[in-house]
């Protein structure tokens, strides 16, 4: 018998100090990128007005250097720096203009690697220093490297030193990726205090500057966040005409603007509370609602530098545009809650609600103002009464007296639209939009849709006697198509949908009714088969041109042993084995960097931001759209970046396997490129890694390629495939229905079509009740069939 330990619980003791230090700093700086964060974080509660951040990322040695021109930090305070849960700032976390009041980021620093902080605090003339290393105190006192003016310099070195797998992890990930996640950081901080100046530079060493080092950002300060988020990105999104909004309520208050061009994904949708970086929440969510209800993406369709013409219809393949704006909000800070994580990423409200409707009510004030709302109009008259300014008038004393959101005396107060001398800005009278007048442009659309609905009131309620004529003149050798009169109620009972699942559940029932017994007998089960019974399936031929009647087992757990008679859409089972042939030679082409491309014989181009032609220079980038077969030209890499806004974007080659991408209007190429270039920066880590798992071992894991690659190259795959696949009224022989229930078998998913539509339905269950089972049938009385007929 196995040896049991006594019966004594076991002994229940704290962790030991060095271990509870670790686990709770690793929460705190779990990323170099978030220690970046902290750092910056920090300088801007000192007051900084100048910072020049420096970034190592040498393998083996990763460090980073934050330089400010704060107020400092006297040698008394100094000897609190590294402590846990000391700080300078408010002990309550109730104070809107700070971003540290935990005091745990420098101890949390201090606890995983080196920390060095030199200072000189204001009206002092000497320079003090304290190194940190693994909580130890290794220095503290007057230091030797004296600073030029007064503020604080941070290092940190030897990051996550005592955590070996998270050192492992940082040593592991690609240099680019986390470059551009420390960009960022700063990026994001850097639009909600314009008035703060930025150089950034890359090192091989940051305890001193070298040949080496290269100028990855610089940023002036500035009065407003539009000023910045041109010198950042450039002015292609904000060039024409850009809404400031300065707006208050009460004690809520919101700054930032809105450009009135769109941007092809939402990456530019800067969100903040009280200066902090929001994630993605219900405030992004509410806000791009409140935009798709509008008119706001179907005015901005036509692409820079395109000429558009009143008479051809819009591709439908034409990019979504989604607003670009920087939004800061500041509410009370007793109403907001950040300490739901590390990050601060992540926000409380003590009513959200308020919130939202605040920042709705900026924005509808926006469409308002700039004709993005749908008009909803009961009535056309030829006149209406709210045009006349009396009207307008009485409107406006009456929206004001009666308003559905929190007050907003102070939304007249908008800035006027910035726009290009040539363009006037757009006067602002408030209408309520029950009355506002019809718009013109769309007009015709209601029209039409009151001539469609005209129509389908017309439609035929009951079928014509003379249909039933001809069909009774039918002979079909079984009985009459048209229904028989009887007092018989026979109900019928509606298939199930098809799951979309790996597996499907049929739920076959019989029923028997008599108009003189209540007698029945019902059976329901649901079977379930999966995919690889269709390899087993008996085709029994081409159904009306459009189905193959096929024959399939169930499982052998199923409760009776049956079969089940399925119809396969001829249309969608081949489209389905093209798209996935298709997907399968680009995945391959993708793992052995071999798709076979196409170089066009004209010079095609397209127009992408400065931002996204300097995503693209950068290699990676480069290569990972030249595994899929795109390879893209841009100008001479010397190019000063900040003289321009739009930048000319040339195809050398695409994918053999998708024409469409070679089209001389380069919108599809676009497309691609605009949405999947922030999901390949994104995502550059973990494809790395994936291609380099492939290297090793050669194998190819299809799904975790798929999920890397480009949607519109997968639209356009699933496109073509639904365009060659065999058709409705295509006739198949015996032969053909066979080999194509066949490939439909080899398939991944061969439950649904290429868009997602099923590919088979189950028809009728043939089975056999179990032994023992009453089924309350009858013989079928032949004679009274033949008085019938």
């Amino acid at each position: 018998m196995p040896l049991h330990p006594t019966s004594t619980s076991p002994f229940i003791s704290p962790l030991p100090r060095s271990t509870s230090t670790q686990i709770r700093s690793s929460l705190i700086i779990p990323t170099l990128p978030q220690i970046l964060s902290e750092l910056i974080q920090n300088s801007l509660d000192a007051s900084a007005k100048s910072l020049v951040v420096r970034i190592c990322l040498e393998d083996g040695d990763q460090s980073l250097r934050v330089e400010d021109d704060g107020c400092g930090i006297p040698l008394q305070q100094l000897t609190q720096v590294g402590r846990r849960f000391v700080t300078s700032k408010s002990t309550t976390g109730h104070h809107a203009g700070h971003y540290g009041f935990r005091g745990e980021a420098l101890a949390s620093i201090a606890a995983l690697g080196l920390l060095e902080v030199y200072t000189r605090p204001e009206n002092d003339s000497r320079t003090y220093a304290k190194i940190i290393k693994g909580s130890k105190i290794l220095f503290h006192g007057l230091s030797n490297r004296p600073l030029g003016k007064a503020g604080t310099t941070v290092i940190v070195k030897d990051i996550f030193h005592g955590i070996p797998v998270r050192q492992a992890a940082l040593a592991a990930s690609s240099r680019s990726s986390t470059l551009s996640a420390c960009r960022k950081v700063i990026e994001t901080l850097a639009l909600a205090h314009s008035s703060v100046s930025w150089t950034v530079w890359e090192d091989r060493d940051v305890e001193t500057s070298s040949s080496s080092s290269k100028k990855i950002m610089t940023m002036s300060s500035h009065d407003a966040s539009l000023a910045t988020f041109k010198e950042l990105y450039g002015g292609a999104l904000v060039e024409q005409r850009v809404q400031k909004i300065r707006v208050s309520s009460g004690f809520m208050r919101v700054d930032g603007f809105i450009s009135l061009e769109g941007a092809s994904g939402r990456v530019h949708q800067h969100l903040y509370v009280n200066h902090y970086p929001v994630q993605r929440s219900e405030l992004h969510l509410a806000i791009s609602q409140k935009f798709s209800h509008s008119r706001f993406s179907a005015m901005n369709q036509d692409e820079p530098f395109e000429v558009a013409s009143s008479h051809s219809r819009r591709s439908p393949r034409k990019l979504d545009k989604h607003p670009v704006y920087v939004l800061d909000v500041c509410i009370p800070a007793e109403d907001v809650d950040v300490q739901y994580e590390p990050k601060k990423g992540l926000l409380g409200y003590k009513d959200l609600e308020k919130v939202k409707a605040f920042v709705l009510a900026v924005v509808d004030e926006f469409l308002k103002r700039h004709d993005f709302l749908v008009q909803h109009t009961k009535t056309n008259t030829l006149h209406d009464s709210s045009s006349t300014p009396l009207a307008r008038l009485h409107e406006r004393s009456a929206s004001s007296a009666t308003q559905i959101l929190s007050p907003m005396q102070s939304l007249s107060d908008l800035h006027r639209p910035i726009s290009t001398p040539t363009q006037a800005p757009r006067p602002f009278t408030p209408s309520h939009p029950r009355d506002r007048p019809t718009h013109a442009a769309s007009e015709p659309v209601r029209k039409r849709a009151r001539v469609v609905t005209s129509v389908r009131k017309l439609g035929v309620e009951k079928r014509p006697d003379w249909i039933d004529d001809i069909l009774a003149d039918v002979d079909t050798g079984v009985w009459n198509a048209t229904p028989l009169k009887s007092s018989l109620n026979h109900t019928l009972t509606p298939l199930p949908p098809l799951p979309s699942s790996s597996k499907c559940c049929v739920e076959a029932g019989l029923s028997s009714g008599n108009h003189t017994s209540s007698v029945k007998w019902s059976c329901q089960n649901e079977i379930t088969f999966p995919h690889h019974v269709l390899k087993s399936a008996t085709v029994l031929g081409q159904v009306d041109d459009k189905f193959i009647c096929c024959v399939l087992p169930t499982e052998e757990a199923a409760p009776i042993s049956s079969r089940i008679v399925v119809l396969v859409d001829q249309h969608a089972a081949d489209e389905r084995v093209s798209v996935e042939s298709l997907l399968h030679d680009l995945c391959v082409g993708f793992m052995k960097n071999d798709i076979p491309i196409t170089t066009p014989k004209d010079d095609l181009g397209f127009v992408i931001t400065r931002e996204e032609a300097q995503q693209l220079s950068r290699t990676i980038a480069r290569d990972i759209f030249r595994r899929w077969g795109i390879d893209l030209c841009l100008p001479d890499s010397e190019l000063d970046w900040t003289t321009v806004d739009w930048v000319q974007c040339h195809i050398r080659a695409y994918p053999s396997i998708l024409p469409r991408l070679g089209r001389k209007d380069g919108q599809d190429m676009a497309k691609l490129v605009k949405l999947y270039l922030p999901v390949a920066l994104d995502g550059m880590g973990e494809i790395s890694t994936m291609l380099g798992s492939i290297n090793d071992n050669g194998d190819i894991d299809q799904g975790r390629i798929l999920r890397w690659m480009p949607q519109e190259m997968l639209e356009l795959v699933n496109s073509k495939a639904c365009r060659s696949a065999i058709m409705f009224q295509d006739k198949l022989d015996q032969e053909q229905c066979v080999r194509l229930v066949a490939q439909l078998a080899e398939t991944r998913n061969p439950f649904s079509c290429a868009h997602g539509r099923p590919s088979l339905v189950p028809i009728v269950m043939l089975s056999t009740p179990p032994a023992g089972t009453i089924t309350g049938k009858r013989e079928i009385d032949w004679s009274e069939w033949s008085k019938q007929t």
